[in-house]
């Protein structure tokens, strides 16, 4: 099955960002999904084609005004620190898009 492509972003994308991507990791990994995750700060969101971007809440808009066209979910997380809900709505997005089943 092929890879799924995740960015973590924040508004520098180096501190929690970074928090965020090695959690996203984790939640892939107690899905059972193999990816790759990698973070980028919100004004680089554009140069990149991942399959699915996450974020805080406050930066879902500013994102979706960057990507124009390009249909990529985006995932909003409320506590970056919780494998748990990361887990939870990747899950649904992960099944929608045939990762999961």
């Amino acid at each position: 099955m092929k890879k799924v492509h995740i960015i973590a972003v924040c508004g520098a994308g180096a501190g929690s960002s970074a928090i965020l991507m090695v959690n996203i990791r984790k939640a892939l990994n107690l899905l059972g999904v193999e990816g790759n995750v990698d973070m980028a700060p919100l004004y680089l969101i554009s140069a990149f084609s991942p399959d699915i971007i996450c974020c805080a809440k406050t930066f879902a808009s500013r994102i979706e005004e960057q990507l124009g066209s390009k249909k990529i979910p985006i995932v909003t997380i409320t506590n970056f620190g919780s494998i748990e809900e990361i887990a939870s709505k990747l899950k649904k997005v992960l099944t929608d898009m045939g990762y999961l089943k």
